[in-house]
Parts: C-alpha cells; structure tokens; sequence
C-alpha cells in the first residue's frame, strides 16, 4: 500500500502519511507557542521601555549591548515563529518595533528620549541575530 513520493520517487507507506500529518500538526502547535512568547516579550519590551526611567547607569554602554540583545531576541523569536522562509519579514518586524518604541518614548512626558544611538543599537542585534538564522537556515538546507 506504499505510494511514489513524487520528489525523490521512494516509496511512502500509510505510515509515511500519518507521520507527515504529525509532523505539519506539531509544527503548527510550535508556531503557535512561538505565537505567543513573542507576543509576551514584545509586551515585555513595551512595558519596560515605556516605563519612567530606573536610574542611572554605572556601567559605559551597558544600554545599547541591553537593546542590542533584548532586538536579537525579538529577532530570534519572530523567526522561530514564523519560520525559516520570513527572514527579511522578521527584520523588518524587529526594526519596526525598535522605531515604534523610541517614537512611543519621546511622546512621553516623564524624562524617557527618543534615541537614533538606541535605533541603530536594536538595529545592530538585528543583524547579528539575522546572520545566525541565515547561517542555521542554510546550514539545515
């Protein structure tokens, strides 16, 4: 009861089927995971960059490696969500989340800037993590 594959022309039986159903099945559950993490840290960023600013910082820099890791993250995310094909899409979500909070920051009146360093900070984690997944993406090909 086997049947040509169609690509490779091997022989798939029933099994073949059923597991090729499972798999799409848990992948969808994964997105959907992925689906949510992401919205949770995405609210995570908002609700901390929104925030009245904690205090100073002792440490030289230590902001833009903290906006450059929390963006690679988002990155990261969006791309486990949404899969290895949305890579450019991904960037492009990231970015425009880093955009939207230093807009939403310099529309607040309690001592919070809007940043073109802390941009090109985010944008900066962005591309580490985009040169990650593109090297897994094609190393898994």
């Amino acid at each position: 009861m086997g049947r040509s594959d169609g690509q490779t022309g091997t022989s798939i039986g029933v099994e073949g089927h059923a597991l090729t159903r499972l798999a799409a099945d848990q992948s969808a559950r994964i997105n959907v995971l992925g689906a949510l993490v992401l919205a949770a840290y995405t609210a995570f960023i908002l609700f901390q960059a929104w925030q009245p600013p904690s205090g100073t910082q002792s440490i030289v820099g230590l902001d833009k490696a903290l906006h450059a890791g929390a963006f690679a993250m988002m990155f990261a995310l969006a791309w486990w969500t949404a899969g290895r094909r949305w890579l450019l899409g991904c960037a492009a979500f990231a970015f425009g989340l880093g955009v939207l909070v230093e807009v939403g920051q310099a529309a607040m009146p309690f001592g919070r800037e809007a940043s073109l360093a802390d941009v090109l900070a985010n944008s900066a984690g962005i591309l580490m993590a985009f040169v990650v997944c593109r090297a897994l993406t094609r190393r898994s090909q």
